[in-house]
C-alpha cells in the first residue's frame, strides 16, 4: 500500500520527520527601516513528511524576537523657539514574529541511498503573529496582528546515525501588509533532526 500525504489540514501520514531547531533572523526590506541588528534569539519546531520521495510536505512552528536600540540628538523647544533640554533619547523598538508554516521541499538525495548530505530546496506559506512595540520616553507603542506570509527556503540534512541528522538551513521570510505594515527577514537554522 503506498503512503498518502494530505497536506490541507497539515497532517502528514507515512514516515515523519521532527526537527529542532535554533534560529538567528536578519532584517531585510521594510523591517531593516525599522530594526537594523541581526536578532540572535529564535527557535523552531518541524515535522516533515519523508517516505523517500523527492517532495516532502512539512509544518513548522518558530519564534524569533528582534531588538535594537536607537539613539539620536533631540533638542525640546517650546513655540516661542526657548531651549528647554537637549541630550541623547533613547527609543527602544522590538518585534516578535511567530510564523506558522507549512512548506513544500525538493529533496535530491534520497536517505534510502544513505547520502552523505541531503540538500533541499522549497517554499513556505502561511500566517505570520507579529507584535511590534517602539518605547520613547516611556510613551509605549504597541501593535499586534496576524499576516500572511511567504518565502523560499534551501538547506542540507547531514546524517549522523540511522535515526538522526544535523540540519542546516535558510529561508526569507516576506510577510504582507494587513491591518498592520509587513516585514521581511531572512532565517538562518541549525539543529537536530529525529528520524524514528
Amino acid at each position: 500500500m503506498s503512503n498518502v500525504v494530505v497536506m490541507a489540514s497539515g497532517v502528514c501520514a507515512g514516515d515523519l520527520i521532527y526537527a529542532f531547531t535554533y534560529e538567528a533572523a536578519m532584517p531585510a526590506g521594510d523591517t531593516k527601516d525599522f530594526i537594523e541588528s541581526m536578532s540572535p534569539i529564535g527557535g523552531g519546531f518541524e515535522i516533515r513528511g519523508f517516505d523517500n520521495k523527492p517532495f516532502s510536505p512539512g509544518l513548522s512552528f518558530s519564534m524569533s524576537v528582534h531588538f535594537d536600540l536607537f539613539s539620536d540628538e533631540v533638542t525640546y523647544v517650546t513655540p516661542d523657539n526657548l531651549l528647554l533640554a537637549a541630550g541623547d533619547d533613547v527609543e527602544k523598538r522590538d518585534m516578535l514574529v511567530i510564523p506558522v508554516l507549512v512548506h513544500s521541499d525538493y529533496h535530491f538525495t534520497l536517505l534510502r541511498d544513505e547520502p552523505s548530505a541531503v540538500p533541499y530546496l522549497g517554499v513556505a506559506v502561511g500566517g505570520y503573529w507579529v507584535d511590534v512595540e517602539t518605547d520613547l520616553h516611556e510613551v509605549k507603542e504597541d501593535c499586534s496582528s496576524w499576516h500572511f506570509g511567504m518565502g523560499p527556503e534551501a538547506g542540507v540534512m547531514i546524517p549522523v546515525s540511522p535515526k538522526a541528522l544535523l540540519i542546516l538551513g535558510a529561508r526569507y521570510n516576506y510577510i504582507f501588509n494587513s491591518d498592520h505594515p509587513g516585514q521581511q527577514y531572512f532565517t538562518l537554522s541549525l539543529g537536530a533532526v529525529y528520524n524514528p
